[in-house]
This record gives structure tokens, C-alpha cells and sequence, in this order.
């Protein structure tokens, strides 16, 4: 049979044929073979996942941490907030010579999942330079709460004919219900 056909026929044949093993070849082997390396793949990255899942745990944990810091959302009590300020800052009071003029206890405002946020208003009396040290130290060292706002005014006090500042502070806490 292969003997009758011309050249140009057995070339066609041969490239069908060709064609037919590869399309089987791919069918039984290499179809396996390429899941098989598509699994592995994911395999190991599956693995590289949970090799590194500690060090990513501990990452989401210092941010965890870190933006309770930010909005100061620490579980104490309504009054442990407000004793732990004012023990702060009278106590810097005392330490750098400036006076608090007054406290006000803001109405709490309910946010959220059972939060809610309790607002206490500063005036303090001094120093430019120390009333922004206490500033500081409020935000970057006692973590107390969270500064909202601060505003510095100077007023003139005719009795003593002195100038004097005075800091208004809005300090901020996030109380857990």
C-alpha cells in the first residue's frame, strides 16, 4: 500500500501520523507532567507561606499594636482614663512649673461595635517651651490618649501686666464596652 503512494502523499501521511503521536504523546504524559509541576509549584509556595507565617504574625502584631497606640484604644475604664491623665499632667505640672487652669470632661460620643469615645478638654498655663514638651510627652511617651487638638493663646493679664499662654488641650480615649 505504501508502495503505491507518491512522495508527496507518504510526506502527508508521515506529518498526519506525526501530528497523531504528538497529539496522544500530550494526552497520556505530557498533560500529567504539566499538572503534575502546576501542583508542586503550588505546592511550595503553600509552604513558603507557612515558613514565613511567624514572621507575619508578628508583623500584624506590632501593627496591631502600633495603631492601638495611634488612636489610643486601651481597656481601662471611663475614670482610670481620667485619673491617669490628670495624674500625668499634674504631675508635669508640678515637675516644670506650669498650672493647670481647668478640666473639662466632654459628653462621650458612641461610635461602632460597642466603642466609645470619651473627650477631656486641658487648659494649661506656662511656657511655650514647656507646654509643648508636655505635648510631647503625652504623645510619644505616656500614651494616655490621643491628641485631637491643641491650640496655644496668649492673653494679657492687666492686674499682674503680664503676658500669659495658655495650652487648650483635647486629648482623646477609645473605652471598649
Amino acid at each position: 500500500m505504501l508502495k503505491s503512494l507518491s512522495h508527496k502523499n507518504k510526506f502527508v501521511l508521515l506529518l498526519v501520523s506525526i501530528l497523531l503521536v504528538l497529539i496522544l504523546a500530550y494526552q497520556f504524559s505530557f498533560s500529567r507532567t504539566i499538572k503534575a509541576i502546576t501542583e508542586v509549584n503550588n505546592y511550595e509556595r503553600q509552604l513558603d507561606e507557612l515558613t514565613n507565617a511567624p514572621d507575619k504574625i508578628e508583623v500584624i502584631k506590632n501593627d496591631l499594636f502600633f495603631l492601638n497606640q495611634s488612636i489610643g484604644s486601651q481597656t481601662i475604664e471611663r475614670s482610670d482614663f481620667q485619673e491617669n491623665l490628670l495624674d500625668v499632667v499634674t504631675g508635669f505640672c508640678q515637675e516644670n512649673k506650669v498650672q493647670l487652669k481647668g478640666v473639662k470632661h466632654l459628653p462621650m460620643q458612641m461610635t461602632k461595635a460597642g466603642l466609645r469615645v470619651q473627650t477631656t478638654q486641658l487648659e494649661i498655663k506656662g511656657g511655650f517651651k514647656k507646654l509643648t514638651e508636655l505635648i510631647y510627652s503625652l504623645e510619644n511617651e505616656k500614651h494616655v490618649g490621643r491628641i485631637i487638638n491643641s491650640t496655644y493663646e496668649a492673653s494679657l493679664n492687666r492686674s499682674k501686666r503680664v503676658r500669659e499662654l495658655v495650652l487648650t488641650l483635647y486629648v482623646q480615649n477609645i473605652i471598649k464596652e
